[in-house]
């Protein structure tokens, strides 16, 4: 009786580990384009290593695997650089996860919003990523790290949000990211635009607070729209 209890806490722990295997981001996760670069800064920004790199950074910040998979897109366009990283977002498997959740409540009590903890993760990994790719035979190419990072959460009904971020290096050589204050979205097949309530202190908070959800007038505003993505309760 023993020996088979013994084997079953085995199969368990195997499969236990099976599944934090799954859960765990690789190359393959990450889908990779180019646009507008040369071929040189194509094949740097798309380099395997610089893209096994940027999983590892994934993990090693306990980025919810639940965004897998995901698009990676750096572009050249008009002297303008950006990195976008798009995946397809479902709020409840989200918010599922655990850090996330507790940082949601946590912060809910300042204010009706919604925690982006995630997207600050998320631009964090973009940071490293970026420095990575910049860097070679001991030199820095600033121009690369002056690409903006975007984040783009998708749902299956076609609308979208949008998150912007910056990055300052300091005389150490250390790469800090920065969210920019105002947010995209296209809700119902239309387009509108909201900043933060918070400003001085939405990246210190990762917690984005909504302004108000109806103008002057009387009509929705981007805030109101921004509460129906993220499924907020607008007061």
């Amino acid at each position: 009786m023993k020996t088979h209890k013994f084997i079953y806490l085995i199969l368990i722990l195997a499969l236990a580990n099976s599944v934090i295997a799954q859960e765990t981001f690789k190359r393959s996760n990450f889908l990779v384009k180019t646009i507008g670069l040369s071929e040189s800064y194509a094949k740097r920004f798309s380099d395997t290593t610089k893209i096994e790199d940027l999983a590892l950074i994934f993990n090693q910040l306990s980025i919810t695997h639940v965004i897998s998979p995901i698009s990676l897109i750096i572009s050249y366009k008009n002297g303008v650089g950006n990195v976008l990283l798009e995946f397809n977002y479902d709020h409840e498997k989200v918010f599922a996860d655990a850090i996330i959740n507790q940082h949601n409540n946590e912060w809910s009590k300042w204010g009706t919003g919604i925690s982006v903890y995630l997207e600050g993760q998320i631009f964090t990994a973009l940071s490293q990523y970026k420095k990575s790719v910049a860097t070679q035979n001991w030199s820095i190419d600033k121009e690369l790290l002056g690409f903006d990072s975007t984040i783009k959460l998708k749902k299956q009904n076609g609308d979208y949000m949008i998150f912007y971020a910056h990055n300052d290096l300091d005389y150490r050589g250390l790469l800090s990211s920065t969210f920019y204050n105002n947010v995209h979205m296209q809700i119902g097949g239309k387009k509108y635009e909201t900043e933060a309530g918070n400003f001085n202190t939405f990246n210190k908070m990762n917690y984005f607070l909504v302004g108000k959800t109806s103008g002057v007038d009387g009509n929705k505003t981007g805030a109101y729209y921004f509460c129906k993505f993220f499924n907020i309760n607008p007061n």
